[in-house]
């Protein structure tokens, strides 16, 4: 009696190979016949929001905008600041006054042309805040696209920077882009 093979013995490695070979082809086939992009129009990608970040030892701090960064919005801009004691122990910070941030946009010739601060009073004494580890403090404004003065602004390039205002730390954060379009 001849020796009969059962249906459950593996493959011959040959036979194996080709079937990969097969497979390998027909997945480059099929590849190739795949949608292509037009190389000279290259696919629109969404815009991400402008962000800045900045650590001071133990802080992480992000200045960030929403809304009406983009060109073609008419919304108004929002604007954030996230400080986040990355550290292992809370940590505190120390304000000269009140105003414990600001918020400003400057023109391209580096005029400030709209500051969230302007035409506000803050109490003038030293002000505490404690971070524990691990926790963030939030701060978030909108600007409206006009200046100090009410008026709109006209089309052009802008920044938008943030301070967080401690003592002996104060200092810009950013610049972040701001294109206003008509």
């Amino acid at each position: 009696m001849p020796n009969q093979q059962s249906s459950d013995a593996p493959l011959p490695k040959s036979l194996a190979l080709v079937a990969i070979l097969i497979l390998g082809l027909l997945s480059l086939a099929l590849g190739s016949c795949a949608q292509k992009t037009n190389p000279e129009r290259p696919a629109k990608r969404p815009l991400a929001p402008p962000v800045a970040i900045e650590h001071r030892d133990p802080l992480e701090i992000v200045f960030a905008l929403s809304g009406g960064w983009k060109p073609e919005s008419n919304k108004a801009v929002g604007l954030k600041l996230v400080i986040r004691n990355t550290g292992n122990k809370s940590f505190d910070l120390e304000f000269a006054s009140a105003q414990e941030h600001d918020f400003l946009v400057k023109n391209d010739d580096g005029k400030i042309v709209w500051q969230w601060s302007n035409g506000k009073y803050f109490t003038q004494n030293i002000v505490e805040k404690t971070l524990e580890s691990g926790s963030k403090m939030v701060i978030e404004s909108t600007w409206n696209k006009k200046t100090n003065a009410g008026k709109l602004l006209p089309p052009g390039k802008y920044k938008g920077w943030a301070r967080l205002n401690t003592i002996g730390k104060s200092k810009l954060i950013g610049p972040l882009s701001i294109n206003i379009v008509k």
